[in-house]
């Protein structure tokens, strides 16, 4: 069986970390993250049913970087299916990563915007994901405990 693999780039963006997890359906989760950002990842992790694994790499230190991903690379073998979501994180990350995978087969590498659009760096090709709006509170640290849904507004209270 293969299995697929998804890493993240975590910052301070949560909701297209998670959103890109949902898309890709991995098997096992990466999240590299910061000491800035280990709270947000932790979040991250309480979302997802998949195993995961948190991964602090320095967020601007290149040497430190390289250092991480090769050994982090060091585990994957070519049998593997690769997804990676660049959408958070730094931009040193986000540059290493895609430098060192745009050419791996069976690898995807995804950016997803501020309107839930993701774009395959690969192929250029789009499509729209998934949105969860209580996973979204719950990502930012503001679960939504007691509320009335919109739908149970009459149209008297609309007058209102």
């Amino acid at each position: 069986m293969t299995t697929k693999l998804h890493i993240s780039l975590v910052g301070g963006q949560a909701a297209p970390v998670y959103q890109g997890i949902i898309h890709a359906n991995p098997d096992k989760v990466i999240l590299i993250h910061s000491e800035g950002t280990l709270e947000q990842a932790e979040r991250i992790k309480a979302e997802i049913v998949n195993e995961v694994e948190l991964v602090q790499f320095s967020p601007v230190n290149l040497l430190e970087i390289y250092s991480k991903l090769k050994e982090i690379k060091s585990h994957i073998n070519k049998d593997i299916i690769l997804s990676i979501n660049v959408s958070s994180g730094t931009k040193p990350w986000s540059i290493v990563f895609y430098k060192e995978f745009i050419d791996r087969e069976n690898t995807t590498i995804f950016y997803i915007d501020q309107n839930a659009v993701l774009w395959d760096l690969k192929t250029s090709k789009t499509c729209s994901v998934k949105f969860d709006m209580h996973a979204q509170f719950r990502l930012y640290g503001n679960p939504l405990t007691d509320f009335t849904d919109f739908n149970s507004f009459t149209e008297q209270d609309f007058k209102i």
